[in-house]
């Protein structure tokens, strides 16, 4: 998809049309929610004046924050965790864009070695 893309249709089935649109994103939510990783969503989209099918292949949804592995490093007093998508979504980075670890807290106390 694109920016600007209009979601009119998935898997051949019209959307429903709901006021306010925030339920048309929930609803939207809800079919993929129905599926699993793996399956094909088709959509149907709105690109200015053309409709356009677009294919969709579903995968394992990112690793939340709170998911995240955490290590405590006593002797150094900093605690780090993964780098998940929401730290790369938060950077302005593209999605997959960033890997590897974050210090989250630091204790500059801490006796050092």
């Amino acid at each position: 998809m694109k920016g600007h893309d209009i979601i009119i249709a998935i898997d051949g089935r019209p959307l429903p049309r709901f006021r306010p649109d925030r339920v048309v994103a929930d609803y939207i939510e809800k079919e993929i929610r129905r599926r699993r990783p793996g399956d094909l969503m088709k959509l149907t989209v709105l690109r200015g004046p053309d409709r356009i099918q677009l294919s969709a292949q579903l995968k394992d949804a990112p690793k939340l924050v709170r998911e995240a592995r955490r290590e405590y490093f006593d002797g150094l007093g900093f605690t780090a965790r993964e780098f998940v998508y929401g730290d790369a979504i938060a950077r302005r980075l593209k999605p997959g864009g960033g890997r590897g670890w974050l210090s989250i807290l630091s204790n500059p106390t801490a006796r050092r070695p």
